[in-house]
């Protein structure tokens, strides 16, 4: 079964984390570790986000893709 909703965090909560951080970008497991959201779940929000032109995306190697605003 699929896990239930994670603790509510907001696009705005997302993209503040992103906004504060000390490098000009951010990964999922960066936003994990600064939210109630598991790195998978902020994977997807951040896709979302990207694909809402919200922020921007780039896959840096086969594994590792990194966001930005």
């Amino acid at each position: 079964s699929k896990p239930g909703p994670s603790p509510q965090v907001t696009d705005d909560e997302i993209l503040h984390v992103i906004d504060r951080v000390d490098r000009p970008f951010v990964t999922p497991t960066m936003i994990a570790d600064k939210t109630a959201i598991s790195s998978r779940r902020a994977q997807d929000r951040l896709n979302r986000l990207a694909e809402e032109g919200d922020i921007q995306r780039d896959k840096i190697s086969s594994s590792a893709v990194i966001y930005w605003i």
